[in-house]
């Protein structure tokens, strides 16, 4: 069930997009993303300080920074991580450590809700290009529970696996949803696998996971001095 939260920022840099969004206490969202070579490094403070600015909230009233950990590129992983880390230093603003694909695979719960509802359990397979002859994966159960509430339950944690690993797993599957970037690296032989490329605005499926799961469940508490991105090779 989702809830009214306090000033919150949300960041991506894992994927080739430059995400942000701004949860301004009102329950007023504000989104800015942009792609391109080098879009990490040159916008992504500016993105931060036009949705301050937008949304007048002060950054001194931002009561939490959502980062996704990755996995992802290593070079907008440690942009991301830079920044949240030198913009918290000295200020007492917790950093949220958020499964990047597990919020990718949120995106897809959130666009079902959205255009067609959903009643029944969903799989979902997010993947990362990882180069070579790998990929970032992860996989979870989208399910409704008894009390009528959507959860995203991890089924295989983030890691790093082969593309023939990847691809003898979904041969087997049934209903399931592929979602990610690179999932043209990926021979898919199964008609029942629904492949879709994440809509915009990345930092949605960030704030669907902190607004309306269990937390732990995705993400990790820390400060700016352990914000670590996950980097897995």
């Amino acid at each position: 069930m989702s809830h009214k939260i306090p000033p919150t920022l949300f960041i991506e840099t894992a994927t080739p997009r430059c995400s942000v969004g701004l949860l301004d206490g009102n329950g007023d969202w504000f989104e800015e993303e942009v792609e391109g070579k080098g879009s990490h490094s040159k916008e992504l403070a500016s993105c931060v300080n036009h949705l301050l600015a937008e949304s007048g909230v002060e950054s001194e009233a931002l009561t939490s920074i959502v980062l996704g950990r990755g996995p992802g590129s290593f070079t907008g992983l440690r942009i991301g991580a830079s920044f949240v880390r030198g913009y918290c230093f000295g200020r007492d603003i917790p950093i949220m450590m958020m499964d990047t694909l597990a919020a990718l695979a949120g995106l897809v719960c959130l666009q079902k809700i959205e255009h067609v509802g959903h009643s029944e359990s969903l799989e979902i397979h997010a993947i990362l290009d990882a180069r070579r002859t790998h990929v970032y994966h992860w996989s979870g159960t989208w399910v409704l529970t008894p009390e009528g509430e959507h959860l995203l339950e991890t089924t295989s944690g983030q890691a790093i696996r082969p593309i023939k690993e990847v691809e003898a797993t979904l041969s087997k599957a049934s209903s399931v949803v592929l979602t990610g970037f690179g999932l043209e690296r990926l021979t898919l032989t199964n008609p029942e696998i629904q492949t879709l490329t994440p809509p915009k605005y990345l930092s949605r499926g960030q704030k669907w996971l902190f607004e309306t799961q269990n937390a732990h469940s995705h993400m990790v508490s820390t400060n700016p001095k352990d914000a670590v991105p996950l980097y897995l090779s």
